[in-house]
């Protein structure tokens, strides 16, 4: 299992779990508070802490998505500048 967590696999696995957890919820319960992202913190803050496992060896895969965001941020943001009509 220790090996499992020194891989960025660990991360990101435990990212794309925890925002399926989320969604599921927020499906079931239909309400605004319970967000897939806000849930998917939670559960991996709670995970980290439970289980005794450093930031530092989440991170080696949660920077793997982070540096996906960026792009599709900007992907995202090009036709909104694109579209915006100023007065």
């Amino acid at each position: 299992m220790t090996m499992y967590l020194d891989t960025p696999l660990f991360g990101m696995t435990l990212s794309i779990v925890a925002f399926i957890i989320g969604i599921f919820i927020n499906k079931k319960s239909k309400i605004a508070v319970f967000n897939p992202l806000l849930l998917s913190a939670i559960i991996i803050i709670g995970f980290l802490l439970y289980f005794d496992i450093d930031y530092e060896t989440y991170n080696k895969g949660g920077s793997i998505i982070s540096f996906f965001i960026a792009p599709a941020t900007v992907v995202l943001a090009v036709p909104l500048y694109k579209n915006i009509k100023i007065a």
